[in-house]
């Protein structure tokens, strides 16, 4: 899927204020970043066919996998 441009996988994310946000150490903290990634994952939910999260497997506990299909699965939470 990703060499076919189907899919993408987010590491994290770098803030307009230098911050960053990584998945792999971010994701399962109960503060704002924990929470930015949860509510990111759960919103790709609603644009993408497949998201997975750390949530998911040991194969994505360090980004979030989202792709365009064709089946269609959830697991970020």
């Amino acid at each position: 899927l990703h060499a076919s441009a189907r899919a993408i996988d987010v590491r994290g994310f770098q803030l307009a204020d230098g911050r960053r946000i990584d998945v792999a150490r971010d994701w399962y903290r109960q503060d704002a970043a924990g929470r930015f990634l949860r509510a990111v994952g759960k919103a790709a939910c609603r644009h993408f066919q497949v998201v997975l999260g750390p949530p998911a497997d040991r194969f994505h506990h360090d980004h979030l996998h989202v792709d365009i299909g064709p089946w269609r699965l959830c697991q970020v939470g």
